[in-house]
């Protein structure tokens, strides 16, 4: 009897052990448990914290992007109401050449023919002074 009750106090304290075993498992198991929902929550958090900055970084572009939008309309604009005086100048320019062109070209001729009216009195003078010396 001896060694049953020997064994069954072996057996209870076995048991009394395999319980707070199990229950040092359970509260670890629910330690881990909580501390997974703490975590799940902080990146929930954290995710929806980042969610919510990139929104705003997002809107921010928009605006840049719109804002540079318009100002590449407004520098087109301005670079088109520059280039209409530059193309008149340069009409007016190659007008202004071809006509100075066509003056020193008619001044040439007007040369050539002064020469040549020069030259002809010239020789009459040196002809009538010819025949007064003879």
């Amino acid at each position: 009897m001896r060694e049953n009750d020997a064994q069954r106090a072996n057996g209870d304290n076995e048991l009394k052990l395999a319980r707070a075993e199990a229950e040092q498992l359970t509260t670890k198991l629910g330690q881990a448990e909580l501390a997974l929902q703490q975590t799940e929550s902080q990146r929930r958090k954290y995710a929806e914290r980042l969610e919510g900055e990139i929104a705003v970084l997002k809107l921010q572009l928009f605006s840049k992007e719109a804002c540079l939008e318009e100002k590449e309309l407004s520098l087109k604009k301005a670079e088109a109401e520059l280039r209409a005086p530059i193309r008149d100048h340069q009409i007016r320019l190659r007008a202004a050449e071809s006509e100075l062109a066509a003056v020193e070209k008619e001044c040439k001729q007007k040369e050539g023919t002064n020469r040549g009216r020069a030259a002809r009195v010239r020789n009459r003078q040196a002809d009538q002074a010819f025949i007064f010396r003879v």
